[in-house]
């Protein structure tokens, strides 16, 4: 595949599409152009910016494939393809709200303030619903190695804040945000990392608040 197709592939899986015929009239070209295209090995760059602006897609990874933070109209395309090919059949979405600024640490803490959100798509068979109460962050750091990794996202519910003993929550001490396990031993609470023989258990204090209580992980694309 050269690298015009693997444009298109891209193009075909975010509108969720089979052929060049049905992709033509999703980006506003007659079916004819495509194969010009890719007989000349190119596509016009204002067509590909117009169609990057229109669709909220990143041009990054309508170029190259690669996805980052703020690429969650890629990152849409990209589980559609992964659930396509694992299951036969076109999946359906939820919608998330993520925020691109928060990190949650793995670590030793990252400071961290809610802002601005921007939508996160999740295939049905995997979430059933979207839910107002859960939000999606990213992980950063690998004191939860190897559960969860630095770079993975994870799905976060605002509501399920009642300490479970041993589930994963994201918690808040001052200004900084940590995901971590949650023990309950009679009279405290212990907060442990995953990867312990790096990053010591502590005790969870006055000043720790729990934001929520972890769902579901996507790993690092």
């Amino acid at each position: 595949m050269n690298d015009i197709e693997a444009v298109l592939k891209r193009l075909k899986d975010h509108f969720h599409v089979e052929t060049y015929v049905d992709l033509a009239p999703k980006i506003n070209v007659v079916y004819g152009t495509i194969p010009n295209w890719i007989q000349r090995g190119s596509i016009p760059y204002r067509t590909l910016k117009r169609i990057a602006n229109n669709e909220g897609i990143s041009f990054n990874w309508l170029l190259t494939g690669d996805i980052n933070d703020n690429d969650m109209g890629s990152l849409k395309a990209y589980l559609y393809n992964k659930e396509k090919q694992e299951s036969g059949k076109k999946p359906e979405y939820v919608y998330f709200r993520y925020y691109s600024n928060i990190e949650a640490s793995a670590g030793h803490g990252v400071e961290n303030i809610y802002d601005e959100s921007n939508i996160i798509y999740m295939p049905k068979s995997i979430m059933p619903k979207s839910n107002d109460s859960v939000d999606v962050i990213r992980v950063k750091g690998d004191s939860m190695s190897p559960t969860i990794n630095d770079g993975d996202l994870v799905f976060v519910d605002k509501k399920n804040i009642d300490v479970v003993s041993g589930k994963i929550y994201v918690i808040k001490i001052e200004n900084e945000v940590f995901i971590k396990r949650l023990l309950k031993i009679p009279g405290q609470i212990i907060v442990r990392s995953d990867n312990k023989d790096t990053y010591p258990d502590f005790n969870f204090k006055e000043d720790c608040v729990i934001i929520g209580r972890v769902i579901y992980r996507v790993e690092e694309i």
